[in-house]
């Protein structure tokens, strides 16, 4: 089967599938790659990689896709009302 098979058949699964519980596991594993990854790029600054250096911008572009997964998953996290801010439960201002 091609992955464009399949990806016809899942084609009614999106994110409002996922549970608030299920984003939270993935965004527990997604951090420490979003913190692996931080470390790298700032590894790569720090040693002085050229910006226009394959590694490094490969690096950049995978910190930014990770960091962004990150960012979406933490909002699934969250209860519908609270602005992204999961300390506050639904409908407390």
């Amino acid at each position: 089967m091609s992955d464009l098979a399949g990806a016809a058949i899942l084609a009614d699964v999106n994110s409002s599938n996922i549970t608030r519980e299920q984003a939270a596991a993935m965004g527990r594993v997604i951090g420490r790659h979003l913190h692996y990854l931080n470390k790298l790029v700032k590894r790569l600054d720090r040693v002085g990689f050229s910006p226009t250096d394959p590694l490094y911008l490969a690096a950049h572009r995978a910190f930014d896709g990770v960091h962004g997964l990150s960012v979406n998953l933490h909002y699934l996290s969250c209860p519908p009302g609270t602005a992204g801010d999961c300390t506050r439960g639904a409908g407390r201002g």
